[in-house]
């Protein structure tokens, strides 16, 4: 019986789509010139109506950050907050390949609202910038360079 049940879920297993998948984010935290980094697990979720990003952040838990894309939608959802896409061109950069990384801001703008957020559906979140707060910036590989050249260009 208990062959039965283990080739069952190899079958099941093996002929699902994988829809998922975790990672490791640098995330480079800026609060004016002064930055600290901080490791972050994503979590990607996808099924057939929507996309979701899970950032956790691996030494402080609370610190967690979930990102909505719907399939059929121009929009970003974080908490109660809807980012719509900009029809801004793309923010593109040879060290991250090339990926094009939309700008999503507030549907409903706000003086101290967060904004914009560099996008790209198969990243996830690049940046997230606060015009009062701090701005985050997520990389695949721990780059300081990088990091404080992309905060650079962004506040030009």
């Amino acid at each position: 019986m208990k062959y039965v049940v283990a080739c069952i879920c190899i079958c099941v297993c093996c002929t699902k789509e994988n829809n998922g998948f975790k990672a490791e984010r640098s995330a480079y935290i800026f609060l004016g010139n002064v930055h600290k980094e901080e490791v972050f697990t994503l979590t990607y979720l996808k099924n057939k109506n929507k996309t979701v990003y899970t950032y956790v952040s691996k030494a402080d838990t609370s610190k967690t950050i979930t990102v909505t894309k719907p399939v059929k939608h121009k929009k970003l959802l974080w908490g109660a907050d809807t980012f719509i896409k900009s029809n801004r061109a793309p923010f593109k950069c040879e060290k991250l390949a090339n990926l094009p990384f939309d700008f999503y801001y507030l549907e409903t703008t706000v003086t101290d609202g967060t904004g914009p957020l560099l996008f790209n559906v198969n990243y996830g979140l690049l940046a997230i910038h606060n015009n009062f707060g701090p701005n985050v910036i997520f990389l695949k590989y721990k780059n300081d360079t990088l990091a404080k050249q992309l905060q650079y260009k962004w506040n030009e």
